[in-house]
């Protein structure tokens, strides 16, 4: 029951909403309480989470590359056997990391008229940021580490070596 609520979640995106929901949720209900007064420091934040956001999207089309020019053979099966999970994945990690770059940029110039609503957008995209980048992670390891495996396993009509003693 765990491992298929696990792949479940693993093959649709669409599970990564629900951290960030909540947060957005959190923050309209008790952001009022956290909202730095100062306009500075608020810009920082917009500006740490926009370069956070551009250095997982950096990572995660890196991993995507690696993932579809790879020429190993069980990468090669993976790519023939899950293209549709892969592509839905790969393209909402992508997506959703340029969202999150571009995201807070804007919320620079909104939060001069609308702070409340510039930070509380801020914290969804970091929360999105988050899930996306731990999604990301999970595939790298689901997908290019299974190179390591396959590097350990000596094909059955592989020529066997002879040990020297």
């Amino acid at each position: 029951m765990a491992k298929k609520l696990r792949y479940t979640i693993a093959n649709r995106p669409a599970f990564d909403q629900v951290l960030p929901l909540l947060s957005l949720f959190a923050w309209i209900l008790w952001g009022d309480d956290w909202l730095p007064e100062d306009i500075t420091v608020r810009h920082g934040i917009y500006t740490g989470v926009a370069t956070l956001a551009g250095l997982a999207l950096a990572s995660a089309t890196f991993s995507c590359t690696m993932t579809y020019q790879s020429a190993d053979p069980l990468l090669k099966d993976m790519r023939a056997q899950h293209h549709k999970v892969l592509k839905r994945n790969w393209t909402a990690i992508i997506l959703s990391c340029l969202f999150c770059a571009v995201i807070p940029i804007l919320s620079i110039f909104v939060d001069e008229y609308r702070p409340y609503w510039a930070f509380g957008v801020v914290i969804y995209a970091a929360s999105l940021l988050i899930t996306r980048f731990g999604r990301s992670v999970y595939w790298l390891r689901n997908s290019l580490f299974i190179v390591d495996h396959s590097d350990q396993v000596v094909p059955a009509d592989a020529p066997q070596m002879k040990r020297r003693d």
